[in-house]
């Protein structure tokens, strides 16, 4: 249950509950329970919302995003092998090599750990969002009480 009556924002709420649905009194009829779908993680490139039909997730304190539309948005040509499970994504010289469910992915040839490795969601491969736009030169930040990835392409 939510104290209603202890709710000044609900906006605010919302956003600390982050992706998931909460029920809360709407304020005029008490006895009803109005309920909210809130969002979930969000994506800005260069202060441009990104629009994913895998929602983004949160794992061991680091959000996974769709791989392909992920590269797509920030330049980065990819091809996926289907019998080793990796894909490979190039932008200009810098080459990032990941394979599904395993810690260790390869930028231009160099073995480097990942803290969560690429998984398959809904059947889409998700990928770790901030190693990804940092492997190919990007600034990246993170804002929790909005759950939003801000990642800045240009200064």
């Amino acid at each position: 249950t939510c104290p209603a009556k202890e709710i000044k924002d609900i906006e605010a709420l919302i956003t600390v509950l982050g992706g998931e649905t909460v029920y809360v009194k709407d304020g005029i009829n008490e006895d009803e329970d109005t309920e909210v779908d809130v969002e979930g993680i969000r994506v800005t490139i260069d202060g441009k919302y990104v629009d994913f039909d895998v929602l983004p997730i949160l794992e061991d304190g680091r959000v996974l995003v769709p791989m392909r539309k992920i590269f797509e948005k920030l330049g980065a040509v990819i091809e996926w092998a289907d019998e080793t499970a990796t894909v490979t994504a190039t932008k200009g010289e810098t080459v990032i090599t990941l394979k599904i469910g395993d810690k260790v992915a390869h930028v231009n040839g160099e073995a480097l750990k990942l803290d969560v490795p690429a998984k398959v969601v809904d059947g889409r491969t998700l990928v770790p969002i901030r190693f990804i736009s940092e492997s190919l030169g990007y600034d990246v930040s993170w804002d929790g009480l909005n759950q939003l990835v801000i990642i800045k392409t240009a200064e």
